[in-house]
Parts: structure tokens; C-alpha cells; sequence
């Protein structure tokens, strides 16, 4: 059975009337109530819209394209480059490219076998005949544009020997009616038969059994018609051959027991094949595909409980609808996220397609494979708008493509704005671009003259830059040059689902701020929508400080105060969400960041200890020289003053460190190297620190324990330290300040870094 929008007119106002009263249940039942709707115009007759709605089940995002027949596109049916295998949404499109064809909009369609990806129902491309249905329902468009829905159609495939039936041989006897066409031949499955759209590998055959290879001599194969074949080889006992140009072939496993019709054939022999199906005026399709249950027929929603119940589930769903009009509805929604959407069950589905006013609707392959691509204003190629559940494409067997009618190039009589539906938060500004197209749809050199009007009144327009006014809503942008118009939605949110905040200077959301003293960080904040990020500057926020950490202006430049350790946090907020970052201000030093000294480092820097070698540098990992170690010691010390003495030979009065080495020769911390030499550029090795260190610790009144030499015993290079060193290193093994490397070594002849001497420092003033 076959039914078309025709049959239906005399519903059509009674369908309009109940629509119009069960609206608000409808869309309850559905996809829930629109919280954001955006409709872009591809070409004259074809339109995207952009929905996002709820529902109980929570957030819904869909996708609709709708197309109006008989003007400058039409609906197509791509089944990729060969009925084996598939290809994703993009390989499709750009299979469809390459043959000639001009997309302007795609969607899966039909079910298919996993693994070998051949669908289950049928195909025509171009009236060509490539795949039998199956008994699945039929989706199929004429030449004219228009929709039509086939209820489980059979197309019969009938092969007669001519030759052997002019000879005398019984028409009963020469003739058979094939199983299946281009479908995986089965062991048990009867007759198969396959052409060259199958595969350009093979029959993709497995078992073994027979084959007889056609030439086609006159024709082409359509649903209804007839071809006239030769048989140019018989092969036996093969499990795949390949299947040439212009080629037929009629095979069956060995277990079906067909070898009788095999028989039947001779090389040479002319045979005639002819098609017909179940419902004739399938006979007019340009473009079929297989579809799932038919979810509403001659305006009402059909039995449920005879809809698949294996997807029955809330999914991803991919449909298709017409409406009273004629008009055509492809329909995606995405699901599986709840933080995106989460997609509907198929009743929902029928709601939500009789809701938009289809009179007609069937179900398509959803899931995973559910994908949408469209030429968006912005851009000059397709992009997938939804978001596949499965995180990427998935290959599916066929698509249902929109294609542009029209070839020529004409003048720009069509502007888009390129961020046409953007979401704003209020006061937010857009930089706005444009893009323009031919009546043909076909991208051109945008006008020079163009003008933007705001027809709401939501926001200004200054040049090419749109600013959003301080009410919600969605402003319609009017666009106008000398030779072409169009229009366009701004929509200003004052809510939001989450928001982030990153460091502008490099575009990594912070968890945690550590400034040094006076340093700042323009914070950059970013909010979301139902997944998608909405235009914004960090003026569109509010921002407020806890601790005594600095301050932050209204664009969100955090400048951190003088107190280093001081610790508080930043909250930046808008539309009922906030985000409080944890904020700490350091030495700023911007190589410790991470490193294991780091925490003694910032300490013995409070402390007033220890200074970087730059204003943002430590060089933790350099070696540090015996007069910045005194230095250290002495600032450790109070910086006590000093009277003039008898210093080092090598350590000129005004060098830096000259008044701290001066008071450790006084107290008898440094002992030089011999010669009344210091060597204050020298690198200081770690036992020289650890001799240092024991002096120092009696200087300030402390005991360092007896050292036991034979607690260097424990290190595997314990026996390298020097004689003069052996007891100041073991008092500080028997501190803890000196535990040695992983490894077990004490290393005592290395050069001392100045993350270790910071370590050394922070035990002993500690303790």
C-alpha cells in the first residue's frame, strides 16, 4: 500500500484544528517546551532550524531541515559509492560531490546489517534500481520533488531464457523469480542476484555455490521495466567472484538446493529480466530508501504497540515527516547526554513531528548512527550541526541528501550573517561577518554595502559590531545591500547552564591562581548553553574578592596585593552560576611552580631568607656559591650588625655578600679554604654546607647531637665524605635535615642546588 499527501487534503483543515488545540500536551508529550529555537535559510526553499528544548526526561537538542518541492532543490537518495560497506556522513557528501551533485543538507536514513553495512530496505538513485526492500517500508521522492511513503512494497524480479523458450523450451520451465537483490547471500536465502552498485570487490560470497554472469545488452534496471541480458559465464563450486561493468549476476548457496536453475542457462543464451512492484506507482521513483515504522499516516499517530520495540527507548532518533503543504521535514535529535540531550522514545518522536504539522512520518535509523550535515551561511562546505552519540560518525548504508537545482551564477541576492543564531549574554559585543549567495545558492563575493538594522530594538549596531542590550530576548537582524537582502537572529540569554574561567594570556581554565606580589591575570570567562558556548567579555560578569589578596576591577583583572603567603579567592559570577577560584599570592617566581621546594622556598622567601635570582626566577635547580650561602645564613640570622674586621683576601668590601661572610668569619661559621681565601664564586658542595650548618646551629644556641660516624654507614657512598665533614654530616643524619637521594647515596662531593640549600635552611630554622 501506498499513500501520498493527496490522499490526504481532506484531512487537512480537521488536522489544523486539532493541531492548533493540543499544541501545549503535543509539545509536552514531544520534545518539551523550546527554550531556544534559531531557523537559518540555506536556499529559497530550504530552511534549518536549530531547537532546544525540555521535556521530562530534561535537556532536548534537535535539528530540522525543511524542504519546499518545486523550487531550486530537491531531495536525493544517496546509497555511498557501493551498496557494501557504507560510509560516513562525510564520505557520503563527498561521494555526492564528487559525482556533480550540489549538497545543501544530509541525513542518515535507512537501517542496515552490522558488519557488512548493507541495508535492509530498499534503493534507487537516479531511477536506477540498486537494492530490493525487503518488505521494509519505503521512503521515495518522483523527479517533481515531492515525498512518498510505500507500506512494505515487493519488487519482483523475473528472469526468462528467451533462447531456450524460442526454442521450443516451456515458459514455466525457463522462467524463475529471483529472492533477493542486492543483499549478503545466504545459504538458505533462494536466489540472490547482484550488480555492479554491490561492490567493486566482489559478491562478497562465502560458501560455495553458483554463479551465472549477464551481460546487459539493452536497458537499465528500474523497479518497473525490462532488460535484455546474455549470459557470458557459468562458474561452480566459487564462493565470491567479482562482478564487472555492466554486469548481472544470478547466484545461490549450494545448501539452497537451486542447482535446477542453474541448468536452466548456456553461454549465450539471451534472457530477458523483468521488474514490477506490489505498489505501481513506485514505478515513478527518482530516489527510495528502506525506513523504519510509520509513526503517523493520514495525520494521526498509528498503532504503537506495532512499532519496533527493540528501540524503544529514549535514543537519538533520525526521521523523516511531510506536512499538509507538501513540504519535507528531515528531523534529527540528539540523546544519550544528559548534560546535551537525551534524546526521546518513539512515541515521543510522533508527537514531536505531528507538533511541527506532518500529516506522514516515518522513523529512521537513529542511535549512533543519527547525523545531520548542513551549508551553513559560514561556511562554503557541509558540517555536521548535531553531536553523534558515539562521539564520531558512524558509518550507515544510505542518506537522504538535499540537492541545489540550479548550476548558474548570478549576482549576491542572498546575505547571511556567519553567526547567524549566536547566543549573547547582555552587554556582550559581536564583530560581525557576512557571507552572500547567487539564486542558485552558490556562494559569492560579499557586497561591499552592507547595512544591518536591528528590527527588534534588543541591541545597537555600530559599523559591523552588534552589542547586546541589558533585556533577554531574540533580536532579528535585518541585512541590505544594493542587490541583496536578508535577515538574521541574535538571541541575548540572561541564564546559563555553567561557566568557566580561564587565564586570557594563555586559555587555560584556572582551578587555582598563584600571583606574585602586584602581579595580575586578566580573568576570561566563558558560559554555556545546552552544551554551546554564548558570546561573552569579561565586563558581562560580577566579580568579588575573600582574603586580602588584592583587588579586581570590573572587566576582570585580578592585581594581586604586596602580602606574599596571603591566601583568599576570586568568585566570578552570572545568571545564577558562579565559580570560586582559590587564589594565593607567591613569591613570583615562576621556575618553582610544581617543584618538589617549592613549599620551602616560598617560606624561607616570607622570612625574608632567600631571594630569586631575577624577579621571576629562583634557578632551583642551579648550584648556589659559598657567598650567597653565607648571605642566606646571615639573613636567616636578623642580619645582626657588624664590626669592621679582618675579612677574606678574595672578598671585595663591596660586594653583596661581604657583610654576611664578614659576620660568619666572626663567629666562626666560615673558615675559609686556606691562604685567607673564602672563594665566594665557588659552588658550594653539600658536606661544606653540612659543616655550615652544625656551626650555625650551636651559633644560635642549639645542640647538634654528637655526631655517630657510623650512621654514614647506611648510605652507599657514605665512605666518600671528607674526615673534617664526617661528624656535621652525621649530627644532621640524626636530625632528619639530611636523608640523602633515593638511591641511597649522600653525595657528599656535589655541587649544592639552591632547592637543597632551601630544604637544609627551612629544617634548621624550623627546628
Amino acid at each position: 500500500m501506498r499513500y501520498t499527501i493527496e490522499k490526504t487534503a481532506k484531512y487537512v483543515l480537521c488536522w489544523i484544528l486539532i493541531l492548533s488545540l493540543t499544541l501545549t500536551s503535543v509539545l509536552a508529550a514531544g520534545a518539551g517546551e523550546k527554550v531556544y529555537s534559531n531557523t537559518v535559510k540555506i536556499s529559497d526553499s530550504v530552511t534549518y532550524t536549530n531547537n532546544r528544548s525540555n521535556n521530562s526526561r530534561g535537556k532536548q537538542e534537535s535539528y530540522i531541515l525543511e524542504l519546499t518541492p518545486g523550487g531550486d532543490a530537491y531531495p536525493a537518495v544517496i546509497a555511498c559509492d557501493t551498496i557494501y560497506a557504507g560510509l560516513t556522513i562525510t564520505g557520503a557528501v563527498n561521494y555526492a560531490a564528487k559525482l556533480g551533485y550540489k549538497v545543501l543538507g544530509a541525513v542518515n536514513s535507512d537501517f542496515f546489517y552490522s558488519g557488512t553495512i548493507v541495508p535492509m530496505g530498499a534503493v534507487v538513485e537516479d531511477g536506477i534500481y540498486k537494492s530490493s526492500p525487503d518488505r521494509c517500508n519505503v521512503v521515495w521522492f518522483d523527479y517533481d520533488g515531492r515525498m512518498h511513503i510505500s507500506e512494505s512494497p515487493v519488487v519482483y524480479m523475473t528472469l526468462a531464457n528467451t533462447t531456450k523458450i524460442n526454442n521450443g523450451g516451456s515458459a514455466d520451465n525457463y522462467t524463475v523469480r529471483l529472492d533477493r537483490f542486492n543483499k549478503m547471500r545466504t545459504d538458505k536465502g533462494g536466489l540472490f542476484m547482484f550488480s555492479e552498485y554491490f561492490s567493486t570487490v566482489s559478491t562478497r560470497t562465502k560458501s560455495p555455490g553458483w554463479f551465472v554472469v549477464f551481460d546487459i545488452m539493452e536497458g537499465k534496471l528500474t523497479v518497473s521495466g525490462t532488460i535484455t541480458l546474455k549470459v557470458s559465464a557459468l562458474v561452480n563450486d566459487e564462493t565470491a567472484i567479482k562482478i564487472g561493468k555492466n554486469q548481472l549476476i544470478l547466484t545461490a548457496a549450494d545448501a539452497s538446493d537451486k542447482q535446477a536453475v542453474y541448468d536452466m542457462f548456456s553461454m549465450g543464451d539471451s534472457v530477458t529480466l523483468s521488474t514490477s512492484c506490489s505498489d505501481s506507482s513506485m514505478s515513478d521513483a527518482a530516489w527510495a530508501t528502506g525506513g523504519g515504522d510509520i509513526l503517523i499516516k493520514d495525520g494521526a499517530i498509528t498503532n504503537s504497540a506495532a512499532w519496533n520495540r527493540s528501540i524503544s527507548s529514549a535514543a537519538p532518533r533520525t526521521a523523516i515527516g511531510v506536512k499538509a503543504n507538501g513540504n519535507i521535514v528531515l528531523y534529527v535529535i540528539d540523546g544519550r547526554d544528559s548534560s546535551h540531550s537525551n534524546g526521546l522514545v518513539l512515541s515521543e518522536l510522533a508527537q514531536e513531528l505531528k507538533s511541527m504539522g506532518c500529516v506522514a512520518a516515518v522513523n529512521l535509523d537513529g542511535g549512533g548512527s543519527s547525523a545531520m550535515q548542513v551549508k551553513l551561511p559560514d561556511s562554503s562546505k557541509l558540517s555536521t550541526v548535531n553531536q553523534p552519540s558515539g562521539g564520531s560518525e558512524r558509518k550507515c548504508a544510505t542518506y537522504i541528501m538535499i540537492m541545489s537545482g540550479r548550476n548558474s551564477s548570478r549576482p549576491a541576492s542572498k546575505l547571511c550573517l556567519t553567526q547567524d543564531g549566536a547566543m549573547l549574554l547582555p552587554g556582550a559585543s559581536l564583530s560581525m561577518t557576512y557571507t552572500a549567495f547567487d539564486a542558485a545558492s552558490a556562494e559569492v563575493a560579499v557586497p561591499s554595502d552592507i547595512s544591518v538594522s536591528s528590527e527588534s530594538g534588543l541591541g545597537t549596531i555600530s559599523g559591523s559590531t552588534y552589542t547586546a542590550g541589558s533585556s533577554a530576548g531574540t533580536d532579528r537582524l535585518l541585512l541590505h545591500s544594493s542587490t541583496a537582502s536578508g535577515s538574521a537572529e541574535i538571541h541575548i540569554i540572561d541564564s546559563i547552564d555553567s561557566l568557566t574561567v580561564s587565564d586570557a594570556g594563555n586559555g587555560s581554565v584556572l582551578n587555582s591562581i598563584a600571583l606574585g606580589p602586584g602581579e595580575s591575570i586578566q580573568l576570561e570567562p566563558a558560559s554555556f548553553s545546552h552544551g554551546d558556548k554564548v558570546i561573552s567579555q569579561p565586563g558581562c560578569y560580577s566579580y568579588s574578592l575573600s582574603g586580602d589578596i588584592g583587588t579586581v576591577g570590573s572587566n576582570g583583572l585580578l592585581t594581586a596585593g604586596t602580602q606574599v603567603g596571603a591566601a583568599g579567592s576570586v568568585t566570578v559570577s552570572f545568571g545564577g552560576q558562579s565559580v570560586t577560584i582559590p587564589v594565593r599570592i607567591t613569591t613570583g617566581f615562576k621556575d618553582i611552580g610544581g617543584h618538589w621546594a617549592e613549599g620551602y622556598i616560598e617560606s624561607l622567601y616570607i622570612d625574608g631568607v632567600v631571594k630569586g635570582t631575577s624577579a621571576v626566577a629562583f634557578s632551583p635547580n642551579s648550584t648556589i656559591k659559598r657567598g650567597d650561602f653565607m648571605l642566606m645564613l646571615y639573613r636567616a640570622y636578623g642580619m645582626p650588625e657588624t664590626e669592621a674586621a679582618e675579612g677574606f683576601d678574595d672578598v671585595s668590601p663591596d660586594s653583596y655578600y661581604s657583610q654576611a661572610i664578614c659576620w660568619a668569619k666572626q663567629e666562626g661559621i666560615a673558615l675559609g679554604m686556606g691562604n685567607g681565601l673564602f672563594e665566594p664564586e665557588g659552588s658550594l658542595t653539600r658536606e661544606q654546607s653540612f659543616a655550615f650548618i652544625c656551626r650555625y646551629i650551636e651559633l644560635t644556641g642549639g645542640t647538634a647531637p654528637a655526631g655517630d660516624i657510623g650512621l654514614l654507614g647506611r648510605f652507599v657512598d657514605g665512605s666518600e665524605v671528607s674526615d673534617w665533614a664526617a661528624e656535621s654530616t652525621a649530627a644532621l643524619i640524626d636530625l632528619g635535615v639530611v636523608q640523602g637521594s633515593n638511591d641511597g647515596r649522600l653525595n657528599p662531593q656535589n655541587s649544592l642546588t639552591r632547592a637543597e640549600m632551601s630544604k637544609i635552611l627551612y629544617f634548621i630554622l624550623q627546628q
